[in-house]
């Protein structure tokens, strides 16, 4: 029981035995099995991927997710050189975290914007509003 513990990935949705997702790499790579992409190897810097990016995002969950697309990249990418994947998958974890942050900023901006908004007025107000506005070109025009 505890070989099967330590043979089984810590992420079930990047086993590569899994139908969806071996139905999505099939379309987004060029792999011609899931055992070329080598989860093997990809799955020996996964602790080292979950404390880099641990300590540069806010919650475990965002770490965990920014690790699973890390690997799911790696293995989807077909020409990737096994001799510098640590590189690979640490510069896109990195860049993943990046993207976060910008996504986080972006959001924050469009949060502000919408609150700076005017809200909607009331059919009563925009009915005094055009009676207003009425008055106001007939007393223009008869000023002249």
């Amino acid at each position: 029981m505890a070989e099967q513990m330590e043979s089984r990935p810590r992420f079930p949705l990047l086993n590569p035995r899994d139908n969806g997702l071996q139905s999505t790499m099939v379309r987004h790579s060029t792999c011609q099995s899931p055992a070329e992409c080598s989860w093997e190897e990809i799955f020996q810097h996964q602790d080292r991927l979950m404390r880099l990016v641990r300590r540069r995002l806010p919650s475990f969950q965002d770490a965990e997710d920014c690790v699973q697309e890390t690997m799911a990249r790696a293995a989807a990418h077909a020409a990737l050189d096994r001799n510098r994947l640590g590189a690979f998958l640490t510069s896109v974890a990195l860049r993943l975290c990046i993207d976060f942050y910008r996504d986080m900023e972006r959001r924050s901006r469009l949060l502000q914007r919408a609150a700076l908004a005017e809200p909607p007025g009331t059919t009563e107000e925009d009915v005094c509003d055009e009676d207003f506005g009425r008055w106001l070109l007939g007393q223009v025009q008869h000023l002249r």
